[in-house]
């Protein structure tokens, strides 16, 4: 579709949009865990501060501080809090807590990556789930729209970019909690000192602006050249047997080159984006010290123990907020895959089909016993100039054998595609016995149909498996009555392993004959009442094809059969003909 493939300029305001967004649906998906993390975060948080406030405290009962340390509001509180607890204050208890103090700020941090992990691993696992499910359930008709490169990129590198969110996320809050807690006990020990390196906080923001804008255009541009290869390499890799055939190895490698090279222009570009930002954030962490040591000596006087401790807060305040501007930076390029995301959900979401639940299966199941019939259809492909069918109208016999036929482009698959219900008309209806098919209707019908297609599917996979995915109940007598009717059991047995021979990547370890057989078994093994064969005895030897006519007889009067050929030899079994163009 189109509209996948454009990636709109977000503004400023769509992005803290599109951010918003994100967090309400990542915490809608776990809102108890979310808010445990969050907890612990402030736990966290609250711990570091009063370790970092206990160094007041020490220092007066290490007596590095003289006077200024014992007088200290916060050395008068932990006194008041020892003596209540009949707690001695002496150097031994002060490093005890000390160190239980932090022992607690560890153990927090550390339980808390692995349950923050354990939630994205889990965010992500369902977002790819959700997708997936509804790229199963989206109509063909829209589907058919889209890319399956693109929609293989949505649903592996751009689910686990839009993934990598959740974590940046985590990320964000336990950066921006502790820098909050942190300026919160400067503030306790010296306000002054607090709103200037507040200050120097905002100016830094507001000089990173422009890298901010960068960096978000940067991660549009990476998902467009991801896509890119992505579509690029999965195209050449399935036309790697035509390709070498024409011997254009170097052409096709010359132009992934291509795609990929603007790629890797994007990356370096994004790393000049970071460099740049690490660049400003070290001289502005300089001025701030500096400022911070001449102001606090000649302006505000701080005494020697409040000096100490702001220093201390300095330290871990600075890294701390140059890791808040990286991991904004991070998020910021990840925004676009998330906005497309969820661009794409919401076009799949207007195009679900009704699901058919086991328990509603018989409510609308759907017998052929007199004919099925496509009355006064007219279909338009999306994006096409004119229809493909206007106001067309034919009838398909119960249990018996037509054959569409017509020049290549008057229509046939489309036909073939409408009866199966795969494609939903533009106007007009489908019917069966005289019966409009309404939507939960058609695709119980559809569940009642078995297709073979010219290039049929075959999964990296034995033999038995690509079988036996078409029905829950099938036995091995199934399997091989299929097989049999097919004209496939005796290929089969003479494999080395038999049903559990792997055909390889799209069947290409069998011949062409061999894959379209097993397709017909396949579609055998469903106990269809509409069967669909779409040229599919085009790749069969004369022998076989001989075999497939057999079987094709031997269904006569025991389910409906309709053959898309141009082989007159297949279209004379047929009890009537459709004509197209």
């Amino acid at each position: 579709m189109s509209g996948y493939h454009q990636l709109p300029v977000l503004s400023a305001r769509q992005t803290v949009t599109e951010a918003k967004n994100y967090f309400l649906d990542f915490f809608r998906a776990f809102p108890k865990r979310i808010s445990l993390i969050v907890l612990l975060m402030v736990a966290q948080t609250l711990s570091a501060g009063v370790g970092v406030l206990f160094i007041l405290p020490l220092l007066s009962v290490l007596g590095f501080a003289g006077e200024t340390a014992s007088n200290h509001e916060i050395t008068q509180v932990v006194a008041a809090i020892f003596e209540t607890l009949h707690i001695p204050l002496n150097l031994v208890s002060m490093l005890v807590v000390y160190v239980a103090l932090i022992t607690l700020v560890a153990t927090l941090r550390a339980y808390n990556m692995t349950l923050s992990a354990s939630v994205q691993q889990r965010y992500t696992h369902v977002l790819r789930q959700t997708m997936y499910r509804l790229v199963m359930r989206t109509q063909w008709s829209v589907l058919n729209g889209y890319s399956l490169a693109d929609l293989g990129y949505l649903l592996n590198g751009q689910v686990s970019q839009i993934g990598r969110l959740s974590q940046l996320t985590f990320q964000f809050l336990s950066q921006f909690l502790l820098t909050i807690g942190f300026f919160v006990v400067a503030l306790v020990v010296s306000w002054q000192m607090s709103f200037m390196a507040l200050l120097f906080a905002v100016l830094s923001s507001v000089l990173l602006l422009p890298l901010y804008k960068r960096t978000l255009g940067s991660g549009r541009t990476q998902l467009r050249e991801n896509q890119r290869l992505f579509k690029a390499v999965s195209e050449h890799l399935h036309s790697l047997r035509m390709i070498k055939l024409f011997g254009a190895e170097d052409r096709f490698a010359q132009a992934l080159s291509h795609t990929s090279e603007r790629l890797e222009q994007q990356q370096i570009r994004l790393t000049l984006i970071n460099a740049v930002t690490t660049w400003l954030l070290t001289i502005i962490a300089a001025l701030l010290v500096a400022a911070f040591f001449y102001i606090s000596l000649t302006v505000v006087g701080s005494e020697i123990a409040e000096l100490i401790v702001l220093v201390v807060i300095l330290a871990r305040m600075l890294p701390l907020l140059s890791s808040v501007q990286k991991t904004v930076q991070q998020a910021l390029h990840a925004i676009p895959a998330s906005a497309n995301g969820r661009a794409v959900v919401k076009q799949l979401q207007q195009a679900q089909e009704p699901e058919l639940a086991a328990v509603d299966a018989t409510k609308y199941v759907v017998q052929i016993t007199q004919q099925c019939e496509l009355r006064h259809v007219t279909f338009q492909y999306n994006g096409a100039n004119e229809p493909v069918l206007q106001q067309f109208s034919c009838v398909i016999p119960a249990n018996k054998i037509t054959a569409l036929t017509g020049p290549s482009g008057s229509g046939k698959s489309t036909v073939a595609d409408l009866i199966a219900g795969l494609q939903q008309a533009t106007a007009g209806e489908l019917v069966v016995d005289n019966i409009v098919l309404n939507a939960m209707q058609t695709l119980a019908w559809r569940h009642s149909v078995a297709y073979v297609v010219q290039e049929p599917l075959l999964f990296d996979d034995t033999i038995y498996n690509n079988l036996i995915w078409v029905r829950d109940d099938i036995s091995d007598i199934d399997i091989e009555r299929a097989l049999r009717d097919a004209a496939a059991w005796d290929f089969v047995q003479s494999l080395p392993k038999g049903l559990h021979t792997r055909v390889g990547d799209h069947g290409r370890q069998l011949s062409g004959g061999q894959r379209q057989r097993l397709a017909i078994a396949r579609a055998l093994l469903r106990n269809p009442q509409l069967l669909i064969l779409d040229e599919a005895t085009n790749a069969l030897d004369q022998a076989n094809e001989a075999l497939v006519k057999e079987t094709i007889q031997s269904l006569r009067g025991k389910l409906t059969v309709i053959v898309i050929s141009h082989q007159a030899s297949i279209n004379e079994l047929a009890d009537n003909q459709i004509h197209l163009g």
